[in-house]
């Protein structure tokens, strides 16, 4: 009778209990010559992040946890509800560009820091004040 017990339960899907946590926007088995996010379609985003390299994921992929509301595939492009009448969409872009975007946003954040602490015409550098431990 255990055995038998036993045997129904590896057949079984993994239990999440009702107050645990849900995972409902993990995709599996991503392409990893991609980076992928979720995008909100709200003021023209899609057609910023197009524009930026990304495109929309089209196909059958799993997504999170299992739910009534899962993600839905019209038109096979993948997207999921999140709340407030807002429809995130899958994007993705290449590794190759995503890493170029990362260096140059890199690049542009030491410029702004550099640039708040350059020494001026006077000699003294653009920052002032001073802390002491006592």
């Amino acid at each position: 009778m255990a055995t038998r017990a036993k045997n129904r339960g590896e057949n079984r899907p993994n239990r999440v209990p009702v107050s645990g946590r849900r995972d409902v926007m993990t995709v599996a088995d991503k392409d990893e010559s991609y980076v992928y996010r979720w995008v909100n379609d709200t003021e023209n985003r899609i057609n910023l992040f197009e524009q930026g390299g990304y495109e929309l994921v089209h196909g059958d992929i799993e997504v999170g946890t299992k739910s009534v509301d899962s993600s839905s595939s019209t038109s096979s492009v993948v997207s999921k509800n999140v709340g407030g009448g807002v429809t995130a969409y899958l994007m993705r872009i290449k590794r190759e560009w995503y890493e170029e975007d990362r260096i140059k946003a890199a690049k542009t954040l030491e410029d702004g820091e550099a640039d708040m602490k350059r020494t001026l015409n006077s000699g003294k550098d653009g920052t002032y004040g001073k802390v002491e431990i006592s």
